[in-house]
């Protein structure tokens, strides 16, 4: 069964803490994510590992991450891998989802990237299962595949929470890496009212050169999302919103279950 939705941005300053922004918004996602208590949190992630046309799915036995953000603090995580509920997701979604495993088959370690890791510090210690996006354009795979994960999640008594980590667009700033696009700003609008209406069909119907000029890293991951929120009838709410430097950061979740 679902307990929580969440949309959480990845961005090392919720770890740093620059500014105000980004202590504004940590204590929000803490204030949230405190009351979680599901037995197994899913999460997808933009910055995992990416099989063509296919998302990942890790089946290695162990979880283990160590990662060190722009000012210097050092995180490292170990969790396990829930395989039977990873076979599930893998079973209904063969058309979109591959496994994927390291050196040695699933008793070893699959490395938890940085997209996982910094939504994951928020949360205690349970199983969990990590899904690497896919830059795939068929969005009607991806919306299919988001009811796919709801589908499975739902059935049984086992509390789950899924994660959808996700930063936004990454051109709001010409002096940022990737310079400055007037899509970045309307990208993210549109963002924010997708998830306050609950209505995505905004997002779908972007097309690719807007996509690909405001550089969101998670658009596929969102539009899973759609699909998911779709089947679930769950509707998220927004809990906070900064640019940071060049990119914006959202955090979103539903209401407590």
């Amino acid at each position: 069964m679902i307990h929580r939705v969440y949309l959480i941005p990845h961005g090392d300053e919720l770890i740093d803490l620059p500014n105000e922004a980004s202590k504004e918004m940590r204590e929000a996602i803490i204030e949230e994510t405190s009351q979680d208590n599901a037995s197994v949190r899913i999460i997808l992630t933009p910055h995992g590992l990416s099989l063509g046309n296919h998302f990942s799915i890790a089946f290695n036995k162990n979880l283990s991450g160590n990662y060190t953000t722009d000012g210097g603090k050092n995180l490292q995580m170990k969790l396990d891998n829930d395989l039977d509920l990873a076979n599930l997701i893998l079973r209904a979604n063969q058309n979109v989802l591959s496994k994927a495993f390291f050196s040695g088959g699933e008793q070893n370690t699959f490395p938890i990237d940085f997209g996982s890791m910094i939504p994951l510090t928020f949360f205690n210690i349970e199983p969990a299962i990590i899904i690497g996006q896919a830059r795939l354009w068929d969005l009607q795979k991806l919306y299919e595949f988001g009811r796919n994960i709801y589908r499975v999640l739902s059935s049984g008594i086992t509390k789950y929470s899924i994660i959808f980590s996700a930063d936004q667009a990454h051109t709001h700033n010409p002096e940022g890496p990737y310079g400055f696009t007037e899509e970045a700003k309307v990208y993210d609008k549109t963002v924010k009212e997708v998830i306050t209406t609950g209505r995505f069909g905004p997002l779908y119907e972007m097309k690719r050169d807007f996509i690909e000029s405001a550089k969101p890293d998670s658009y596929w991951i969102m539009v899973v999302l759609g699909g998911f929120l779709s089947e679930a009838g769950i509707k998220l709410h927004i809990k906070g919103y900064y640019v940071e430097r060049y990119f914006g950061m959202l955090f979103a979740c539903n209401a407590d279950a």
